[in-house]
């Protein structure tokens, strides 16, 4: 449980979860990009749950 995990053992997790991505083994369901004027728009959609599995690119 990642709420019981010691510092050391989320760092290793970190690392194991970045070599993945590094991989190409994980990768995002879909890529949700939104203007810098949506930030706010992004974070109401991650508080109702709507980024599962999806990256949000925010561009200038």
């Amino acid at each position: 449980m990642i709420s019981h995990a010691t510092v050391s053992e989320l760092a290793e997790a970190a690392g194991a979860v970045n070599r993945l991505l590094a991989a190409g083994r994980v990768a995002p369901r879909e890529i949700v990009s939104l203007p810098l004027s949506a930030v706010g728009e992004a974070h109401r959609m991650l508080e109702r749950g709507e980024l599962r599995g999806r990256r949000v690119v925010v561009r200038p």
